[in-house]
């Protein structure tokens, strides 16, 4: 495949994350909640909540990663160090969430795995790992 054409597949699955959030979420308190709470309910809402979380903590990880020289590396090894150790539990919670979608609600099995890919590009990119 050419790399311009993968770049903009996972631009797009990027873009797509906080739509396929909002969507899920609505779809869920909108429509769900009327329902009665089955397994499958049960199975969407961890999923969704998973996913949230995961990218909610992005921005939190970031600002309370040590601050780093990168002109002097003074720094950078513990920077890299509290990085990885959130990437790993990070990235599990995401492939977890991203296999309860697949036994969730029909209608929201795309809009949480695109969410789930696009959170985990963005925690690899941004984490540099």
């Amino acid at each position: 495949m050419n790399m311009r054409v993968e770049s903009t597949v996972m631009s797009a699955i990027v873009l797509l994350t906080p739509v396929g959030l909002i969507y899920s979420w609505y779809f869920f308190f909108a429509r769900m909640r009327k329902w009665p709470w089955t397994w499958r309910v049960y199975t969407t809402l961890a999923s969704l909540s998973a996913v949230s979380i995961a990218g909610l903590l992005l921005p939190i990880v970031m600002a309370l990663a040590p601050e780093a020289e990168y002109v002097t590396y003074v720094g950078v090894p513990q920077q890299l160090a509290f990085l990885a150790s959130w990437q790993r539990p990070v990235l599990r919670a995401l492939v977890v969430a991203l296999l309860l979608s697949f036994f969730a609600r029909p209608r929201l099995i795309a809009p949480i795995a695109i969410a789930c890919v696009g959170i985990a590009s963005l925690w690899a990119e941004l984490t540099m790992f």
